[in-house]
């Protein structure tokens, strides 16, 4: 992709050092945006699961819980206490940097797709292609 990157910019009078500073921004801006939207959505998304595995886990009465923790209701509220009380704010963002490490990979690379596809999806884009006449075909 970086090849074809590199060629696009390369037929359209981009200097190579032009090119490298527009993948250097595209890297940057993925990574930005994977690691604002990551720690944003982060402790939303942790407190979801824990409510999503405490409604299937069968409730069976052990030697760790209580009366009262049996007779709790299962809200977002009542998890977000517990989960606050066992761990602090840490609990919250648990898992972040994998998340992080996956959206900025995703971010990068869509973004990346999409500049190169916005470039060759132009109307008056030369492909380059030349048939045996001379004529170049007009997509």
């Amino acid at each position: 992709m970086i090849c074809i990157a590199t060629e696009v910019a390369v037929a359209e009078g981009f200097e190579m050092q032009d090119i490298y500073v527009r993948g250097f921004t595209q890297v940057v801006s993925g990574v930005t945006a994977a690691v604002v939207a990551a720690t944003t959505t982060q402790p939303l998304d942790v407190v979801k699961t824990r409510v999503q595995v405490a409604s299937i886990a069968p409730v069976l009465p052990s030697q760790n819980m209580s009366q009262i923790q049996l007779q709790q209701k299962i809200t977002y509220a009542n998890i977000a206490r517990q989960l606050y009380s066992s761990a602090g704010v840490k609990g919250f963002f648990k898992g972040t940097f994998p998340r992080i490490a996956s959206m900025s990979l995703w971010g990068t690379v869509l973004s990346s797709a999409y500049e190169i596809l916005r470039h060759v999806s132009q109307k008056d884009y030369d492909f380059g292609f030349e048939f045996g006449n001379g004529m170049k075909k007009i997509f």
